[in-house]
């Protein structure tokens, strides 16, 4: 699980931004919350009102999700900062690798479930997006 952090000029920037990655099912949940940056320009310093966003979402999403972030960036270099989490609650870890996993309109699921007599219990998730299949275990 990974949390991105990204600063944004605008609010809506980020409401773009956003919508995309959840659209996409790069992102679980996006989370933007105005903020004022301070920063170095001209010799002076200058203060920007903007927005800022916290995208939850899984390892392998990372780099598409920069490279929606540049392409609707508007102006400069953006930030991203990737947050690798230490600990998260089971429940929405369970949420966002289901809600970042598939296309709910293009997915075919067939879930396996093993016997409570094996070593291990693991619900196998296989989801077919244009001739890609992710395999999950939770």
């Amino acid at each position: 699980m990974i949390f991105i952090y990204v600063p944004c000029q605008n609010l809506d920037t980020a409401k773009i931004i956003a919508k995309i990655l959840v659209e996409k099912r790069m992102a679980g949940k996006i989370d933007i919350m105005p903020t004022n940056s301070f920063s170095r320009e001209n010799g002076g310093v200058i203060e920007a009102p903007g927005a800022t966003m916290i995208i939850m979402t899984i390892d392998k999403h990372v780099q598409d999700i920069e490279d929606v972030v540049r392409e609707h960036y508007q102006g400069g270099v953006p930030c991203m900062a990737t947050i690798s989490l230490y600990r998260l609650n089971r429940d929405f870890k369970d949420w966002l690798i289901a809600s970042t996993s598939c296309r709910a309109r293009f997915a075919s699921w067939r879930i396996a479930k093993y016997s409570a007599k094996a070593p291990a219990f693991f619900i196998v998730a296989a989801c077919k997006i244009n001739l890609k299949y992710d395999i999950i275990e939770v």
